[in-house]
Order: C-alpha cells, then structure tokens, then sequence
C-alpha cells in the first residue's frame, strides 16, 4: 500500500532474473530469482525510490561475469554504483556484491532475513567519476579496457562516457552526445533523450558485450507533451569511434 498515493514515494526495486530457452524470445522468472533487494523492508516514511536499479550489460573478467547496478541510498546503503559478480549467471543465488574489500555480500531477499538481522550492502565504485546510473557497460576489444556509458542531468546534460581496466578504477567522464535537459522546460513540447546504450553488431559476443573501435550510441527519444511523458518513443542510434583515453 502507498500512503501518499505518489508513485516516486513508494518505489520499491529489486534485480530479478529470468531465463530464456529460445533465443531470447520469452522469459520464464527464476526460483529464487532475486539477484539484488533492498537492504531493508519497504517502509512509507522513506517517501523516495529504495532499492536497486538498472542493471548493466553483464561483462567477463577473469572467471567471473560482472554487473554494475545503482543504489538507491537508504539506511546504510548509500547511492551509487554497485558491482556484482557471479561464476554461475543460472543460479540467481550466486550473485556477490563488492562490499569494500570483496565479493562478500548477498543482496538478498530482505523478508527472508530475521527482523533486526544486520542490512546487507554494497560499497560503491569509484564514486567521483561513476555519477549516475552506468546504462551500458562493454570492453573495447583492441585495449581489453572496459567503458561505461551514463546519462547526466544538471549544468552540462548529455551522455558521458569512462573507460577502466579492472572495473574499479574509471576515467574522468567524457560528453560524447549533448542531451539538453532531462525534463523539458517551461513545458513546452520538445523531446528528451535518455537510456543510452554502445551496441557494435559486428561483436562476437552472444550477448554484445565486446566492441570494436566502431559501434553505434543507441539511445530513446521521448516525446513530452505538456509536462508530461507518454509511449510515444523513437529508438535512435549513431555510429561512434571508440578511443580509451588511457
């Protein structure tokens, strides 16, 4: 139930997973599907979104597959990006969060947990340079260096890129596509461009996760009107030149 009736006050998100057999054409939900909850029990008072968002592109290091998710901050959880890791991607249950030192926490299902036991977290990554939600991450081929891609709101709106060799350390954020504003001015009618996304079509990988040093920036466009969003939604792409700074 939400008291307030305000949507964004009552926002609840875990990471869940879902399997496909055909290719990626339907999904059937996991047992014991959750990959990431909230650390605590959905409580009305919070009055801002809880909990776990926007799963990147799952990545290879090592023996282990990667994943970068946002924290929303709550209790002792703070907001930021969160990196997970896993050696079994069937078994949901076997993902790991970075907690500071290693891969030692499960996200769980808080309802499963005895009230009053201690919140599972996870420390976030490299703070000052990942700011905001990482919706695309992929490893350039040529300098095995991993690149993010984000979407900043504020003084300087667009789509920002880092690049990293070990998933920890980042790269000052580069613009590489002016946005304007996440929410239209004064009302007016323009559209407002988010969730960007670096796909090469030409990759090895099954699941996209390896680019060359051409892709495309995938991106939607949305068309407001009158203050307010809607399903009216292009899917847009440019084709980009990759280039690590380091």
């Amino acid at each position: 139930m939400c008291p307030s009736r305000v949507y964004f006050q009552c926002w609840y998100n875990a990471i869940i997973a879902a399997r496909s057999t055909d290719g990626g054409f339907t999904y059937t939900r996991q047992p014991d599907a959750v990959v990431a909850a909230p650390a605590y029990r959905f409580v009305a008072s919070v009055r801002h979104p809880v909990g776990y968002f926007t799963p990147s592109n799952i990545v290879k290091l090592g023996d282990f597959l990667y994943t970068m998710v946002w924290a929303e901050n709550v209790g002792e959880q703070k907001r930021g990006v969160c990196l997970l890791r896993t050696d079994n991607p069937a078994n949901p249950e076997t993902w790991r969060a970075w907690d500071g030192t290693g891969f030692n926490v499960r996200l769980g299902n808080p309802y499963r947990e005895p009230p009053g036991a201690p919140p599972h977290v996870c420390a976030l990554i490299d703070p000052a340079n990942l700011r905001d939600h990482v919706e695309s991450l992929v490893r350039h081929e040529r300098s095995g260096r991993y690149v993010a891609v984000m979407a900043f709101d504020g003084p300087h709106p667009g789509f920002y890129a880092a690049d990293s060799a070990d998933l920890f350390h980042w790269s000052e954020p580069r613009k590489i596509m002016d946005t304007g504003p996440a929410i239209p001015g004064e009302c007016d009618n323009r559209s407002v461009l988010a969730y960007p996304s670096l796909i090469d079509p030409g990759s090895a990988s099954r699941n996209f996760e390896t680019v060359g040093d051409t892709a495309y920036l995938y991106y939607t466009r949305f068309h407001f009107r009158g203050c307010a969003g809607n399903l009216d939604r292009d899917l847009m792409r440019v084709p980009v030149t990759i280039r690590p700074a380091s």
